[in-house]
């Protein structure tokens, strides 16, 4: 049968009496709008799906595949149903032009939606959500850089392609089918409100079958993607806090700590050298067979080194408060360590600066991005300086953000020769080893493994091991470095699809928390390795301890790496919120994923790359244990720093 000849289609032009509805409600030309907006994106979504199974390897099956689809096809079939329901309720010309421009607004934010959430796992290999799509949103200026080098042409032009066809091809098709250019504006029967709720009815029933688990996977890839967002947002999966937890008081918070010096106090330097998301095993120190870091296994010779520590959080901002600060740093995506009070201690150079040590905080990354300035300000240093305040000649861009870490090491030398006759306290973070992964112009590489993206995360390793050595060289002849305490260690790792994570903020495994950490002093040269399990938040006391001091008025977290007593668990936390934590008890690791994947547990001193899970024989009792630790953690974290900023 031709549509374009039948009376049906000419009554929605409003020319003849209205047909009969049909069916749902909706007529040939209704129908053929609505799926020709909403179909092509859920179509996408579907293909998206099926690649991220792929990738994911989550599937060993027919049914599997449709059990992890599921969510899709519901969520497809209930908002074509939703979508139904407005349009048969709907009455008036202006109500339904309305309608119109809201499908077609509703499918293009859909169609951005399922694109950013499934390049977002192509890059990370985690899930989306809505806290970090807002995150985004807000700042979309400081991460415009990452859209641009993480999203492929490809991509782009494919995105282009959708969105104009979900604009453009619901009039066309309906016009060559049926006549009319915009069918739902046609005049039809009175709009039935008893019809478009019993279909929105099973709309809604069809989407929240769409929330279900899936059978097979963690809910977060079990479920459409939207779907995934909205979930972890209104009901995100927490853990419950032990009973006998005791929340903190503001007496507990070192946030009036200070240093009291003694008869052993020395008036040394102190350099902080925090290596842009270096994990240990790309390095010499963790990967003995590894050639990237000559010069940090020649360092560690005369150092002390930390053999087996984690990164709290493995995000840089994070790890910034964790190392100088002395505390695990605010649990959120907000930056809330730039805001006034966003830091529930006093940090290490506020406490240096009591003891007359001039700070600074040197980076290449530019000053904007996560608010560097606001946090490096929080921290208390009396000097920053980015990327802008540097000159970029004869440098080469390291990634989307930065320039290589070369680029420091004469504005460098520059403060430390006006700050040489007095005590001073710098922080040097790099960034040439963060994503993308720039090799410098004119840096000698070696084919160091056979992924792309993995080689030259190495090559720049080994950049990273030239500009420290470079750094120290500078030290020495300035004729600063016998009075000159370094330390240099990773402000996290990175993950390479080890475990299907990629980068960083929610590699919870080894590759993405266990991190280089020497110490090595110009006027104390000598060989020491603590193989106890540390964290970052061990440098401030560390340094502390270093210099002769002792910390009144408040406790941190944990002791100086020195100190031989007893230490807590290891806890550590993904970037995002309730997505994944960790807890080290000796060798042993527990690592909950918030029911977005099953738990795991890992027995390190035999299985280092986290291969054999242990957690089906697991004692119940011992997983519980290790969860409280974890909520504990988690809920005292986040007291001490609401407290913080109460007024």
């Amino acid at each position: 049968m031709d549509l374009r000849k039948t009376p049906a289609v000419v009554a929605l032009d409003g020319n003849q009496d209205p047909p009969p509805l049909r069916v749902g409600g909706l007529g040939p030309g209704q129908w053929t709008y609505l799926l020709a907006a909403l179909v092509p994106v859920h179509g996408l979504d579907l293909v998206a799906k099926i690649q991220r199974i792929h990738r994911w390897g989550s599937a060993t099956g027919p049914g599997d595949v449709l059990d992890q689809v599921r969510s899709e096809l519901l969520f497809a079939a209930g908002l074509i149903a939703l979508w139904v329901a407005v349009v048969v309720t709907v009455g008036g010309r202006q109500r339904k032009i309305f309608a119109t421009i809201a499908l077609h607004t509703f499918a293009v934010a859909l169609l951005l939606l399922v694109v950013v959430s499934h390049v977002y796992f192509l890059i990370t290999g985690t899930m989306l959500d809505l806290s970090t799509v807002v995150a985004g949103v807000t700042s979309f200026s400081e991460i415009s850089g990452l859209v641009e080098v993480s999203v492929q042409a490809g991509t782009w032009i494919g995105l282009v392609l959708i969105g104009s066809w979900v604009l453009l091809s619901p009039p066309l098709i309906s016009r060559w089918l049926t006549g009319s250019f915009f069918p739902l504006l046609g005049q039809q029967a009175e709009p039935s409100g008893r019809r478009g709720a019993k279909t929105a009815a099973t709309g809604l029933a069809l989407v929240g079958l769409a929330c279900l688990p899936s059978l097979t996977v963690g809910s977060a890839f079990g479920r459409e993607a939207v779907v995934s967002m909205i979930a972890q947002t209104v009901a995100p999966s927490g853990l419950p806090v032990p009973v006998d937890y005791v929340p903190p008081i503001a007496a507990d918070l070192p946030t009036g700590a200070r240093l009291v010096p003694g008869e052993q106090t020395t008036r040394k330097n102190v350099v902080i050298v925090a290596l842009e998301s270096v994990r240990a095993s790309a390095t010499g120190l963790g990967d003995p067979s590894l050639p990237t870091t000559p010069y940090l296994v020649e360092l560690a010779r005369t150092s002390t080194v930390v053999h087996d520590a984690t990164a709290v959080v493995p995000h840089t901002s994070k790890a910034l408060v964790a190392m100088h600060c002395g505390v695990a740093p605010p649990l959120d995506v907000d930056n809330s360590e730039a805001e006034t009070g966003g830091v529930a201690s006093s940090c290490l150079p506020q406490l240096l600066d009591t003891q007359g040590y001039a700070t600074s905080f040197f980076q290449s990354a530019t000053a904007s991005f996560e608010k560097r300035a606001d946090v490096v300000g929080q921290m208390g240093f009396g000097e920053f300086y980015p990327v802008e305040s540097m000159d970029p000649a004869g440098f080469s861009r390291a990634n989307y953000f930065g320039y290589e870490d070369d680029i420091m090491l004469d504005p460098i030398r520059r403060w430390t020769q006006e700050h040489r006759d007095a005590p001073f306290a710098m922080t040097v973070l790099t960034v040439a080893t963060h994503h993308n992964y720039v090799v410098p112009d004119g840096f000698p590489t070696r084919a160091l493994a056979k992924d792309e993206a993995l080689d030259d995360y190495l090559n720049l390793v080994s950049y990273e091991d030239r500009f420290v050595r470079r750094l120290i060289d500078q030290f020495k002849d300035q004729g600063l470095y016998s009075n000159t305490v370094f330390v240099i260690l990773g402000d996290h790792g990175e993950g390479f699809g080890e475990h299907n994570r990629w980068q960083h903020d929610g590699t919870i495994y080894q590759e993405g928390l266990h991190i280089p950490f020497l110490i090595h002093d110009g006027s104390d040269p000598v060989h020491r390795d603590i193989d106890d399990p540390m964290t970052n938040t061990a440098v401030l006391p560390t340094v502390a301890d270093i210099l002769g001091y002792r910390i009144e008025n408040g406790a941190y977290d944990v002791p100086s790496v020195l100190d031989a007593g007893p230490r807590p668990p290891v806890v550590a936390s993904c970037f995002r919120p309730n997505q994944c934590a960790s807890v080290r008890i000796g060798a042993t690791k527990f690592i909950h994923h918030f029911g977005l994947i099953p738990d795991e547990l890992f027995d390190l001193d035999v299985d280092p790359g986290e291969q054999d899970d242990l957690i089906a024989t697991a004692d119940p009792r011992d997983i519980q244990v290790m969860k409280d630790s974890i909520a504990t953690w988690l809920q005292r974290t986040d007291d001490r720093h609401k407290l913080a900023r109460k007024p």
